[in-house]
């Protein structure tokens, strides 16, 4: 199993915007114990006067040189990083300073209501001290998330101290209000969801706003007997069929049984675990071993009823196992009558 590693609420690349002293900082974090790293930007004091901001920082990542935003408004960043410019809010009522990640397609925006500006116009340095300190972090496996064949996905994190947070969701639905024991969160975003948007809200009406995709992978091929799907991206599960092969039952006193598994969709399933055992447990001499099925959703299993049984119904229970659901399915089959040396 390959360990998921928790990101600060800014995933890979993906700036997040913190407060430091008389200064803003868009800041990324990528560790394996949700610890906050070196911002990647730093802005110096904003001044708002007559519906203009007057903004300037710096810019460590280059590679997001190109992405800066200040309320829409495109930010020029030189060649060192340093960037300087006055944003017309246009009556707008806040102040937000976007990133985007071109090579990971992941936005963060935070967003500062103008009502937090102190005397001067000045915005505190400390007004996004509340977002820091709420500790948002989520968990995403190397590479991303994503949903193997329309799978729905799980989304796992935590809150360090929700009480600086007046809200929190993801996609809409509220998580502030479901968190479990040390704040951790669990939702599952429906089958067919291909962007997160998770948005965290502090006391002052701060918020800080990241969006990133689900990439979207498929393990379905083509066969004989129609479409294939991998265990781990099948959408549940069912024993389509089992089917018994009684030729030679006489001298090998063994028979054949067919197990045929799907998912909901109607696909065959390969890989699913799949076991058989007789409903009595003194009606086969032994047990059977488990099978994974085969790329056409098959397992088959030579079955040798115990001699007793010849003549009678033998009744059979068939189950099969993937990562994310389980079957069973009990049929029978009536055996013949041994014949008689003579």
């Amino acid at each position: 199993m390959v360990n998921d590693a928790p990101l600060n609420l800014g995933l890979r690349r993906v700036s997040v915007l913190f407060a430091s002293i008389a200064c803003f900082a868009l800041a990324l974090a990528v560790t394996t114990h949700a610890d906050s790293t070196t911002p990647v930007v730093d802005l110096g004091p904003v001044t708002v006067a007559n519906g203009i901001a007057t903004v300037s920082g710096h810019l460590a990542d280059q590679a997001l040189a190109g992405s800066l935003t200040l309320n829409g408004q495109p930010v020029a960043v030189d060649a060192s990083g340093q960037f300087s410019t006055a944003v017309n809010l246009n009556g707008q009522s806040s102040l937000s300073v976007s990133t985007h990640d071109p090579a990971t397609g992941q936005t963060v925006t935070t967003t500062i209501p103008l009502s937090t500006a102190g005397t001067g116009g000045v915005i505190p340095a400390t007004v996004l001290d509340q977002l820091k300190a709420a500790g948002v972090s989520v968990t995403i496996p190397p590479g991303g998330l994503t949903t193997l064949d329309g799978q729905p996905v799980k989304l796992t994190g935590t809150v360090g101290d929700p009480s600086k947070l007046a809200s929190m969701t993801v996609n809409g639905q509220d998580v502030l209000g479901q968190l479990g024991p040390g704040g951790t969160f669990s939702t599952q975003l429906p089958a067919g969801t291909k962007e997160v948007t998770i948005q965290s809200t502090d006391r002052q009406g701060v918020s800080q706003t990241e969006t990133f995709g689900i990439q979207s992978t498929s393990s379905t091929i083509q066969t004989s007997q129609g479409t294939s799907v991998s265990a781990a991206g099948a959408l549940g599960l069912r024993i389509a069929s089992v089917r018994y092969v009684l030729r030679g039952v006489q001298a090998k006193k063994r028979i054949s049984m067919i197990v045929t598994v799907k998912d909901r969709r109607g696909y065959l399933v390969r890989d699913a675990i799949v076991t058989a055992r007789g409903k009595s447990a003194r009606s086969l001499r032994a047990g059977t071993n488990a099978k994974l099925s085969s790329k056409i959703g098959r397992a088959t299993f030579v079955l040798r009823p115990r001699l007793a049984r010849f003549g009678k119904r033998l009744f059979v229970i068939a189950r099969a196992k993937t990562p994310s659901a389980q079957a069973h399915k009990t049929t029978s089959v009536r055996l013949p009558r041994l014949r008689r040396r003579s």
